[in-house]
């Protein structure tokens, strides 16, 4: 748990780079990812990319 928990950090501290208002649509949707998907252990993380790619395009149409 400790070991997933860390590459989702790191995860998100690049995500800060992305700018403010895409990278909160990103670490908001990335956090509902890992509520919801916690026990599906290392798929998370892929279905976190899927998410972002979409929040990206939402945060565009803004």
């Amino acid at each position: 748990m400790e070991r997933k928990m860390g590459k989702v950090l790191a995860l998100l501290e690049a995500l800060e780079d992305l700018g403010a208002l895409a990278g909160q649509c990103l670490i908001m949707t990335l956090s509902l990812v890992i509520w919801e998907k916690e026990w599906e252990g290392s798929q998370v993380l892929a279905v976190a990319h899927r998410q972002e790619v979409e929040e990206c395009q939402a945060c565009q149409n803004l």
